[in-house]
């Protein structure tokens, strides 16, 4: 997981890292709820219906031209579509796509504890012990199970915290994905497939991100 050169870390974050790392975390989530769907030992078939296209309401593109996202229609928690890229991140955007990366990554780990799956501490691991800071949407919505730090609309770049918010989203999907003998979809006896991890994580988050208690993850470029 680690490596000599940090591209992100507590002291140095450009917006052009900033969104290439947003737009790496929903393209590693959009990459595992698709291949979950499509593995046959999965027990069901929904993952991207239900944590990612009933949640994602904003267009990414990174600082090579790739685009993630979709556009969906406004609700009661869920903002206006955005477009984010390099030249173009706003508070109200930043604030919408951390908001629901938060709720994705909370609702594909419940989702795949109750899968019947062999394991059942994807939420515990993944979600409840690493997303340790809150978000508070221009909605009123807030999510979140950390008290450390809240992020609230009008204020959103602090870049101590945002680093934080980064490493962990990182750290969340590689639990997820990895085989970590008591969590991740390639330690699970139920899931025959064993390339989640270098499929979904290590292929797609390829900048290296540093915390601020000087832990590393990701590929440095």
């Amino acid at each position: 997981m680690g490596n000599v050169y940090a591209n992100i870390k507590p002291t140095g974050l450009t917006k052009k890292d900033l969104v290439d790392a947003l737009y790496m975390i929903v393209k590693a989530i959009y990459t595992l709820c698709a291949k979950l769907d499509a593995d046959a030992t999965a027990a069901t078939t929904t993952h991207l219906a239900l944590c990612y296209t009933a949640i994602f309401n904003v267009l990414i593109t990174d600082s090579k031209g790739n685009r993630i996202g979709q556009g969906i229609a406004e609700t009661s928690t869920i903002e206006p579509t955005y477009i984010i890229s390099p030249g173009n991140i706003t508070d109200a955007a930043l604030n919408a796509v951390m908001y629901q990366i938060n709720l994705s990554l909370e609702t594909l780990a419940e989702q795949l504890d109750t899968d019947a799956l062999t394991l059942n501490t994807y939420e515990s691991a993944a979600y409840t012990a690493v997303m340790l800071q809150r978000i508070e949407n221009a909605k009123g919505n807030l999510i979140g199970v950390g008290t450390a730090f809240t992020f609230k609309p009008g204020g959103m770049f602090n870049q101590k915290q945002l680093v934080e918010f980064l490493y962990n989203c990182f750290y969340s999907i590689y639990l997820l994905t990895a085989d970590n003998t008591t969590t991740g979809c390639d330690a699970d006896g139920t899931l025959t497939d064993t390339d989640y991890e270098a499929l979904c994580y290590t292929a797609i988050c390829i900048l290296m991100i540093e915390n601020g208690a000087g832990s590393q993850i990701g590929v440095s470029r």
